[in-house]
């Protein structure tokens, strides 16, 4: 999914805030989007990866990065990926959280009434 341009930085306020990040990113770069699926990663997205009851999404971040992400947001760090990686302790959460910043918090322009 894409938005607008925003840096990984912001992300990773917004994660430290909410007692999330565990480990920050060596580097600082620009995100266009956000995807937890390595066959739909577009350019500039952060790939959102996490262990899984089948599969592990860690062993994804290579084709992520081949298909252009520009950071991954995990649960463990993988060594062999080039990416920065944004370590979490609930990439689920964390991944919400993410998506929350990438598209400028969605949730607090809502209007809710209750009967």
């Amino acid at each position: 999914m894409e938005h607008g341009s925003m840096r990984l930085g912001a992300v990773v306020e917004r994660l430290e805030l909410e007692g999330l990040l565990l480990q920050p990113p060596a580097a600082d770069v620009e995100l266009l989007g956000i995807a937890d699926d390595s066959r739909r990663v577009r350019a500039g997205d952060l790939f959102c990866a996490w262990a899984g009851t089948a599969v592990d999404g860690h062993g994804y971040l290579a084709a992520a990065k081949t298909a252009g992400a520009a950071a991954a947001l995990v649960e463990r760090r993988v060594e062999e990926s080039e990416l920065p990686q944004v370590v979490v302790s609930d990439g689920r959460r964390a991944a919400a959280m993410a998506a929350s910043v990438v598209f400028a918090d969605p949730g607090a322009k809502l209007l809710l009434v209750a009967v």
